[in-house]
């Protein structure tokens, strides 16, 4: 009886019920909705059904194993939407397929739309032509690491593009024979101590600058674990007020904004404190090759090359051909001195001199 006498009181503290809306109010006396709750609700690994008690195919759960975490359900369609700038629904779960900003229907990962930034105006693989230096991208997709495909279709219908002309292969030739081939292994240990042989910006963009861009990028010109203390850093870098750190810490990572700098160390926007990892520092120009570029430009070089060989193969046959008829000129010739000879041993044997010498006088 105690108990129940407890929960009336309960009720009678923390459930109120306006007449007029009919609306009920958990932990509030002014309901605005048909269920006002003020505090947490807990489902206690039960579903939140969103379509009535009798629709068991939308709903909200809790997922626990090895997911450990929300479920959100719906028969075949799920949407995740915002008041953001893409201006429609962000996220589109359908048919298993996904899509961002649009209903998906291209693809099991369908994007619609981009986010325009300073990217140095560097296409990316895009579907518009080589972008200049400087200038505003629009990017769908971004990847910091990389993108494993069995193939790879760039959009190239000529009714997309303004054709300037031909390029000029030897030209391109020269500059593939320019270019340097350079082994190397990554500073950031996380991807690899392997030897990888590929490009370097720096050296592409001198011999072919339209294939090389400039963007926004965390170098790790850091790289060093680190202690923190209230935001200080006791780490000496070659940092200035307002630049961008990466740092990682247990469990996460994140830019950080320098806020001081001292001969001991420096101050981040952030309560750090204990062991830290010191990344590197955002940059502006970091540099990326554009790949799709140097194997069109090898592409010119190697027909460049191949119309070369046929140059040579041409002369070398003509050459043959002259070789051919001055050795059988010179067999006419040795044939002729052999007859000469001949005849001149018969005239000698017969007491007759012949001056040659006279002769060819």
């Amino acid at each position: 009886m105690k108990n129940l006498k407890n929960l009336i009181c309960l009720l009678i503290l923390f459930v109120a019920f306006t007449a007029s809306a009919q609306n009920v109010g958990i932990g509030t006396d002014n309901p605005i909705s048909k269920l006002d709750v003020r505090g947490n609700i807990a489902l206690n690994n039960n579903k939140l059904l969103l379509k009535g008690g009798g629709e068991p195919n939308y709903y909200l759960q809790y997922l626990g194993g090895s997911y450990d975490g929300p479920k959100l359900n719906g028969n075949a369609t799920v949407v995740l939407s915002t008041n953001g700038s893409l201006g429609g629904d962000d996220l589109v779960l359908k048919n298993d397929r996904v899509g961002i900003n649009c209903d998906p229907s291209k693809g099991l990962l369908h994007v619609n739309g981009f986010y325009s930034s300073d990217e140095g105006g560097f296409a990316y693989y895009a579907n518009g032509g080589q972008g200049g230096a400087g200038g505003s991208t629009d990017i769908s997709i971004y990847a910091s690491n990389r993108i494993n495909a069995t193939e790879f279709n760039a959009r190239s219908d000529a009714r997309l593009k303004q054709i300037i002309g031909i390029s000029d292969a030897s030209e391109d030739l020269a500059k593939i024979m320019a270019i340097e081939i350079t082994d190397y292994t990554m500073i950031d240990q996380i991807q690899g101590g392997r030897k990888i042989k590929k490009l370097i910006a720096q050296q592409v963009e001198m011999v072919y600058p339209e294939a090389v861009s400039q963007s926004a990028d965390v170098i790790p010109d850091i790289y060093t674990l680190a202690q923190a203390d209230n935001g200080f850093i006791a780490l000496h870098a070659e940092l200035e007020v307002g630049d961008h750190v990466k740092i990682f810490v247990p469990g996460n990572d994140f830019l950080t904004t320098v806020t001081a700098v001292s001969p001991d160390g420096f101050t981040v926007d952030r309560d750090l404190n204990g062991e830290v990892f010191v990344y590197g520092r955002e940059v502006s120009d970091s540099r990326s090759v554009d790949y799709d570029a140097i194997s069109m430009l090898n592409v010119s070089a190697t027909q460049e090359q191949q119309r070369l060989i046929e140059q040579l193969q041409s002369e070398n046959d003509e050459l043959k051909t002259k070789v051919a008829e001055l050795s059988l000129q010179a067999k006419k010739i040795d044939e002729v001195e052999s007859q000469l000879s001949t005849i001149m041993s018969a005239l000698e044997s017969g007491g007759i001199i012949i001056d040659w010498q006279a002769l060819q006088k």
